[in-house]
């Protein structure tokens, strides 16, 4: 393994331009007509800049605006599962209100908007440079720059950096939770265990995205720390059980969305009543239906990663080789396992490996190009990431073109119908 070294300055550049190139493209879809029909939430007015896309923004920017009043209604509830944005939003919000009070009077709304671009920005910089400081152990930094811009120009964390919604937690939970893994291996301690599980149960009130935390306790038992995982699995419910003594403490039920729409519920009233037969057949289909979405998430990434297992065994240290590709096929069967048991086959549904996917990706890359043509190899690798961004970016564009304005528009009375009397807009 490669001794650990600061970031470079220029490195860190690069990574934040990334970015923020990801950021400028997605709080301007509107441009690009990215849902045809679809009744845009228009704020701010004036410009068509982090107009949103996705049905539940409303609901998530309201569960923060008004944390946690907003959870006394029928209709922002759902969220009541999922606190953790809602609770930063809320908190980075009323920072904002109160900066900003001597110059201008911003509405609980104006400052959650503010508050989740700040938010946003925090947890893409974050997974980002803890996916930097991953990669760099095993590889050379260039393999790490190009991972993260493979994975920072995907659609997905496109179109997930300018949306109210924990979309992204889907790639960067994985990419927090292998780093924080990987940094107890290297001195464990019980306190430390317990905090880092601590920090994971916080991501789980903010997206149940379990399979790369099922992956680390499965490897942690393989081992024999059947302690250490159960110190984790305890450690890690200490926020949930914080939550539900609030919820009690204010008068709300706790509530899951998930279960209610029959997520998981379906292996016990359907699955386990299958005979033997029925059952190989569910599972044969349902593995069938995961590597078609995994295809069609990754296209040649997934090909390229696959074609890089030679060239990586010989790179990762041969004591560390066994444990890194075991863990690697715990990730997929686990990832795999999440998508069956919630029944949803969405391409965004296996970015829980992106982090392996691109970074083999990367490598292959740096290797086959640098072999053939060293002199041009960082060109050749800069038009690469380019020309993906592009196809990425072409992606959301829907033609026949309509313009941002002439776009269906989804009105504040729509938005606020349910809200009860009691909520100050």
């Amino acid at each position: 393994m490669k001794k650990f070294q600061y970031i470079s300055t220029t490195n860190y550049l690069i990574v934040f331009s990334t970015i923020l190139l990801s950021f400028l493209i997605s709080s301007n879809l509107a441009w690009l007509n990215p849902r045809p029909g679809y009744e845009v939430f228009k704020r701010p007015h004036q410009i068509p800049f982090m107009w949103q896309y996705n049905k539940d923004s409303a609901v998530e920017i309201i569960s923060g605006a008004y944390f946690p009043e907003a959870f006394k209604i029928d209709r922002y509830k759902a969220r009541i599962n999922r606190p953790t944005y809602p609770c930063l939003i809320f908190c980075i919000g009323s920072m904002i209100g109160f900066l900003s009070k001597p110059f201008m009077d911003l509405s609980p709304l104006e400052c959650s908007g503010i508050a989740y671009l700040i938010l946003k920005f925090i947890m893409y910089c974050t997974s980002a440079l803890m996916m930097f400081r991953l990669i760099k152990e095993y590889f050379h930094e260039h393999v790490a720059i190009t991972a993260i811009a493979l994975l920072m120009f995907h659609s997905f964390a496109i179109i997930s950096f300018s949306t109210f919604h924990t979309l992204e937690l889907q790639f960067a939970t994985p990419i927090i939770s292998i780093f924080l893994f990987n940094d107890l291996n290297k001195n464990y301690s019980h306190q430390k265990n317990i905090l880092y599980s601590f920090c994971f149960g916080l991501l789980m009130l903010g997206k149940q995205n379990y399979a790369i935390y099922l992956a680390i306790l499965a490897l942690t038992v393989l081992h024999g720390n059947i302690l250490k995982a159960g110190i984790s699995v305890i450690s890690h419910l200490f926020p949930l059980f914080f939550w539900m003594v609030f919820l009690k403490l204010y008068g709300l039920t706790y509530y899951n969305t998930e279960i209610e729409i029959g997520q998981g519920v379906w292996i016990l009233k359907e699955f386990i009543y299958q005979n033997p037969i029925e059952m190989f057949n569910t599972i044969c289909d349902s593995i069938k239906q995961y590597l078609i979405i995994v295809v069609n998430n990754y296209v040649i990434w997934i090909f390229l990663s696959a074609a890089s297992f030679e060239k990586v065994k010989k790179v990762v240290p041969r004591k560390q080789s066994k444990n890194v590709f075991l863990f690697i096929l715990l990730c997929i069967a686990a990832n795999w396992f999440q998508t069956f048991v919630s029944r949803r086959y969405l391409p965004y549904m296996s970015m829980d490996i992106a982090i392996f996917i691109f970074t083999f990706s990367a490598f292959y890359l740096n290797e086959i190009i640098g072999n053939s043509f060293i002199k041009h190899k960082q060109k050749i690798l800069t038009f690469i990431i380019l020309f993906w961004f592009i196809i990425e970016v072409f992606s959301f564009i829907h033609f026949p073109w309509v313009h941002p304005f002439d776009q269906p528009s989804a009105t504040i009375k729509n938005i606020y119908k349910d809200l009860a009397p009691d909520v100050k807009r």
